[in-house]
């Protein structure tokens, strides 16, 4: 069952991510995480309304994008949807970082975002049909923090 729902409409500009970003971290005390682990899904969301906006609308403002993050009792569910154009099939697989230490300098600064969704989150979907791309992420709570947030409650 839901604890609480953010739904927002935002407008394809980079600016607006901002605004999420304040809105989901309003859920951070009713949420069974750690501030870590809540700081992870937050840019995780951040890099998903990017990747929508540069991505799916080519940074073109005037588009719409649904945000959606469901605070469940042992989980948060993120879904980000948009009318753009749809991810290409290589950027639906879950993308590999081959980098020896020596190489950490040299990591490119885009392009890294599907790879920290892969590593922070626990499940991604992702779906486009009928015109309407939607990408699901899903994180779990570890029992501690579900034990935590019920005695809050």
């Amino acid at each position: 069952m839901s604890r609480k729902t953010l739904r927002l409409a935002i407008d394809s500009r980079l600016d607006e991510v901002r605004r999420v970003r304040k809105a989901v971290s309003r859920m951070a005390d009713d949420a069974p995480f750690t501030t870590e682990e809540w700081q992870q899904v937050k840019t995780c969301f951040d890099e998903a309304l990017n990747n929508a906006i540069i991505h799916a609308y080519d940074s073109e403002p005037g588009h719409e994008v649904e945000v959606e993050a469901r605070l469940e009792q042992d989980r948060v569910v993120c879904i980000i949807a948009d009318r753009g154009r749809p991810a290409p099939e290589e950027a639906r697989r879950k993308p590999r970082l081959d980098v020896s230490a020596e190489e950490v300098e040299d990591l490119p600064e885009g392009g890294m975002g599907l790879y920290i969704m892969c590593e922070v989150m626990d499940r991604i979907g992702y779906e486009s049909k009928g015109g309407r791309n939607v990408l699901t992420m899903i994180k779990f709570a570890s029992q501690q923090n579900v034990a935590s947030c019920k005695e809050k409650n």
